[in-house]
């Protein structure tokens, strides 16, 4: 593919936009940044990704390093915090549960991912911060959903 001049570097792989498909980014010595998008999932990237095999470069294969995806579409009513479930690696899978700020043990996910997830939420609650757990208890990223002044 022609991109206005010679690459530099091996392009790098990876999920821009948190959406469970591989992206793959290329700087030419020109100074432009291409990224295109792939078909391609998680689930075709199970072995030797990086150095040392893992996030954790812990060069042992099997390792669970891989965090959740990061929780999209969420909303708050007054009784239920619905939203996009990620998976328990990134966006594959299950995550093991939810840890959310109204309860000191994890709420357990129903849910694989991209599928719509729902908790249902103490009276009164106004805000919730909420992070996908998986197996190997690595956490995604924290998210906090408040109710909408309207209160639906």
């Amino acid at each position: 593919m022609y991109t206005t001049g010679w690459a530099l570097w091996a392009p790098s792989a990876g999920d821009l936009f948190s959406d469970g498909h591989t992206d793959i980014v290329q700087l030419t010595r020109e100074g432009y940044v291409f990224a295109w998008r792939t078909d391609g999932t998680y689930a075709g990237d199970q072995e030797w990704w990086a150095a040392h095999h893992d996030e954790w470069r812990t060069g042992r294969y099997g390792v669970d390093s891989r965090p959740p995806g990061a929780i999209r579409n969420a909303r708050l009513s007054s009784s239920k915090l619905t939203f996009t479930a990620p998976g328990g690696d990134w966006y594959d899978g299950q995550a093991a549960g939810y840890r959310v700020s109204f309860s000191s043990q994890p709420v357990p996910a129903t849910a694989p991912a991209e599928a719509q997830q729902s908790i249902t939420v103490p009276a009164g609650v106004s805000s919730v911060t909420i992070q996908a757990v998986d197996q190997g208890g690595n956490f995604g990223p924290a998210l906090t959903v408040s109710r909408s002044a309207g209160g639906h």
